[in-house]
């Protein structure tokens, strides 16, 4: 089982996917220029950091980027 931190916000799941998922949920109520996330197994000792990189359009509204 996978989980992440997530602006002060626990998230788990079964795969990357799946907690990618979550975590664009979470995110996009914040609606900032970049979103960090931190992802552990502790099955498998798996620590990864995954970035998304939003930008602002010329309308004024937030495209959100890919987990990287």
């Amino acid at each position: 089982m996978l989980t992440a931190q997530l602006y002060g916000k626990t998230i788990s799941g079964k795969t990357i996917a799946e907690i990618k998922r979550k975590a664009s949920r979470i995110a996009n109520g914040f609606q900032k220029a970049f979103d960090c996330m931190k992802v552990t197994d502790q099955g498998i000792g798996l620590e990864c950091t995954f970035w998304r990189y939003n930008r602002k359009s010329p309308n004024n509204t937030i495209v959100f980027g890919k987990w990287q």
